[in-house]
């Protein structure tokens, strides 16, 4: 009597916890959306990842004159100098909090410059596992079905931007918006991913 009775326990308790998963997968909407928050070790508002990654004296190194980017950034270049990681701090921000990251192939007329640092990682990568190469199909089934795509210059733009204040990536890091932008070549190749914080 007592193994039937934990017999049926056991297959009740099964069966609660799998109805319970069955019901959250229902409750996601087909639109849901995944935030990325760093890239090789590198975290969005963590002073201790940039200085553990990139060395105590990384923020010397940074570049203040205005770019396409637009932000006061380090500029990084992966193992083989192929790939280039540039983060970006906020004017009048503390040192070495990171607040957007853009990943993209190091141009050809790249200027190599003695601020530019030259690390051992062997390819960017971001937390969400999204790298260069990737397809659009790809990048978004990892972060989420409700970007918007147009083309710019030949290449297709991914955009996904929310200044949504109960959303939790706001919430968490105390940010006024929060974007994601990707660039895919006529290959269907990502080349460029950025993402990060709008400036408050």
């Amino acid at each position: 009597m007592n193994r039937i009775i934990k017999v049926a326990t056991a297959f009740l308790f099964f069966y609660l916890i799998y109805g319970a998963l069955a019901y959250a997968q229902k409750s996601l909407p087909a639109n849901s959306f995944n935030y990325d928050k760093s890239v090789s070790g590198i975290s969005l508002q963590n002073r201790k990842s940039t200085s553990l990654v990139l060395g105590n004296s990384v923020w010397e190194k940074r570049f203040e004159k205005d770019d396409d980017f637009g932000f006061i950034r380090v500029e990084c270049l992966n193992v083989n100098a192929k790939q280039l990681l540039r983060i970006g701090f906020f004017e009048g921000g503390t040192k070495n909090e990171v607040q957007v990251f853009q990943v993209s192939y190091k141009p050809k007329t790249y200027d190599l410059s003695s601020k530019t640092v030259k690390t051992k990682i062997p390819e960017f990568i971001t937390g969400l596992k999204i790298k260069l190469g990737m397809s659009e199909q790809q990048v978004m089934k990892t972060v989420g079905d409700n970007c918007k795509v147009s083309g710019s210059k030949g290449l297709k733009v991914l955009n996904w931007h929310t200044t949504d204040a109960k959303s939790s990536v706001l919430k968490n890091y105390q940010a006024i918006g929060y974007f994601i932008e990707g660039k895919f070549n006529s290959k269907d190749q990502l080349v460029e991913y950025s993402f990060g914080f709008d400036y408050p």
